[in-house]
């Protein structure tokens, strides 16, 4: 009646349609269980200096000032609350945020880090100097306030990405005199 590539075609495409509804099944449950808010951690941030720097950016570039800061990081979070069964990783992340005259909203990523075995569910630091440095382009940072946010991305398995950050931001005062 039918020959065997068309038989053959139907169970595939009849096996790839279940496949893709039973994603969709979920995905779509795994939305209901959103994000879990019992993940309590504040970013404990000192500041050491604040350097005003020049120097050259490239070969043949002008020479540019910007302002560095020296900063160290103290975190301790417990991941595992936000994991179920549809999270493949997390994307944890610290940010300051500051605003200049000429900029009002500057976000800058000082640390990052992949989440994805329980051996790293629960993120410690203690006393560390940030991934990447905090610099102005403007020099805007002498005595202003920073705002340091710890935040995460939850890539799933099949669904939406969503994110959360931790509700408490806590402000840093630079210091008003530059050191070297």
């Amino acid at each position: 009646m039918h020959s065997y590539f068309v038989r053959g075609s139907v169970v595939f495409f009849f096996t790839i349609t279940v496949l893709f509804l039973v994603a969709l099944g979920c995905g779509f449950t795994s939305t209901f269980l959103g994000l879990d808010p019992s993940v309590h951690a504040t970013p404990d941030v000192k500041v050491l200096q604040l350097r005003g720097l020049r120097g050259r950016l490239g070969y043949q570039s002008p020479v540019m000032t910007w302002d560095q800061a020296d900063l160290r990081l103290s975190v301790d979070a417990d991941f595992a609350p936000v994991f179920h069964w549809n999270v493949k990783q997390l994307f944890v992340y610290i940010t300051a945020d500051y605003a200049t005259p000429e900029h009002p909203r500057n976000r800058v990523v000082l640390w990052d880090r992949v989440v994805n075995r329980p051996d790293l569910y629960r993120v410690v630091l203690e006393d560390e100097k940030p991934e990447y440095d905090l610099v102005d382009m403007d020099r805007s940072l002498a005595n202003s306030h920073v705002n340091i946010t710890l935040h995460w991305d939850v890539m799933p398995n099949v669904g939406f990405l969503s994110s959360g950050s931790f509700a408490g931001q806590q402000p840093v005062a630079m210091p008003a005199q530059y050191s070297q």
